[in-house]
């Protein structure tokens, strides 16, 4: 968790009409060597290496509907701590690898403080379950090679663990190769509440909760040193 176009064109002058004695054979002038031509493409760096999420500029978010009295409310919840790696050869893109991602439980926000002490202490339980960690076990769609200005369509099925219960996720992801030492992208989910036990504790003023939760994570990654 890979095009750039160069193109010139040069312009000359009509050649001159040399005279030739009769009695003189003209030698065929020897052409000079050519240099290469300029590379139509920059392919990324094709050393297998390993590319860092960048907490920075990464996020992982989720979104929930609840009904507060009689008006609809979208609850959007976000972590920026946020980490995990993807080892990569651009030459041999489908054979990628992504490590457990990893986000921590306890710093998750929403619009409203109550609302995050109750999301940590008693949903997510942060302090007995202190990380949210998705674990790829298949990855599929990754073509055989990538280049610089690539965007890339794959879906990465995993386990998601959210407290003590983990259940299989599938993720649809889409990557751009931004530089050789430079990835981004997001990947999204849809999963059930029930699925991990995540009931919603009564709270006044909060009539409803669904039970679909959207997960995504926006992310950046660049290559390690």
């Amino acid at each position: 968790m890979l095009a750039l176009a160069l193109a010139a064109c040069v312009g000359g002058t009509e050649p001159s009409t040399a005279v030739q004695s009769p009695t003189t054979t003209a030698t065929p002038a020897t052409p000079s060597p050519q240099a290469d031509p300029t590379p139509t493409t920059l392919s990324v760096d094709a050393r297998p290496g390993a590319f860092a999420i960048v907490p920075a500029d990464s996020a992982a978010r989720f979104f929930i509907r609840e009904r507060l009295g009689n008006s609809p409310h979208r609850v959007v919840g976000e972590s920026k701590s946020v980490s995990g790696s993807i080892d990569v050869n651009p030459a041999n893109a489908s054979r990628a690898k992504i490590g457990p991602i990893r986000i921590d439980a306890g710093s998750f926000v929403t619009d409203d403080e109550l609302r995050d002490s109750t999301l940590r202490a008693l949903i997510l339980q942060a302090d007995r379950y202190p990380d949210v960690v998705f674990t790829p076990t298949t990855i599929t769609g990754l073509p055989p090679a990538a280049e610089v200005g690539d965007s890339l369509a794959f879906e990465v099925v995993g386990d998601l663990t959210i407290r003590d219960v983990t259940r299989p996720v599938a993720f649809a992801v889409k990557l751009e190769v931004e530089s050789p030492d430079r990835l981004a992208g997001r990947a999204e989910a849809t999963t059930q509440r029930s699925d991990f036990g995540l009931s919603i504790p009564e709270v006044p003023g909060v009539a409803e909760v669904d039970a679909e939760v959207r997960l995504l994570l926006v992310f950046a990654a660049e290559r390690v040193p």
